[in-house]
């Protein structure tokens, strides 16, 4: 049974471009890659939202990793220079809106815990994912990753999820 806080999504797969970064403050260094290749670019394109994930994830406090992705969208024809270009796989998701840093973690727990109760849809983690090697197969959707206001984060937390049989 759904609840009011959980949707479930389906995202199309497609290519990417790649900011990722791996130190200390991943996070932080994967956005300042995104943002020096921008440049001159933030008049004229769209670049939000942007999906994020641990690559691999590892505790605070030891070198881990993030990685920004910019969905390229059919049609648009961009000059590709300091950055990757990735596939996305898609898939369904089960998503939780979060507005704020300090209510990521509850809201990741409130979305685990649905998802363990919920006769309907389980994890759909890959077969072979290794917890802290791989990427983390869960996403964040930023649309105000620029928010100087930890308060003001806005973000949709993303679980890959299947029918449960």
């Amino acid at each position: 049974m759904l609840s009011s806080f959980v949707r479930i999504v389906r995202f199309l797969p497609c290519q990417a471009l790649s900011f990722r970064a791996v130190s200390l403050t991943p996070e932080q260094d994967a956005y300042e890659l995104f943002r020096a290749w921008v440049g001159d670019r933030s008049d004229t394109w769209e670049f939000l939202p942007l999906v994020g994930h641990n690559h691999p994830w590892g505790p605070e406090g030891s070198e881990r990793g993030w990685e920004f992705l910019l969905p390229l969208v059919g049609g648009d024809e961009i000059e590709v220079r300091d950055a990757d270009v990735v596939d996305f796989d898609g898939g369904l998701f089960a998503v939780t809106t979060i507005r704020g840093v300090s209510q990521i973690m509850p809201a990741v727990e409130r979305l685990h815990a649905w998802l363990a109760s919920d006769p309907g849809f389980e994890s759909d983690f890959p077969p072979e994912y290794r917890h802290g090697v791989d990427p983390v197969p869960e996403y964040e959707v930023a649309y105000t990753a620029n928010a100087t206001n930890p308060a003001q984060l806005l973000l949709d937390y993303c679980i890959p999820v299947r029918r449960a049989p």
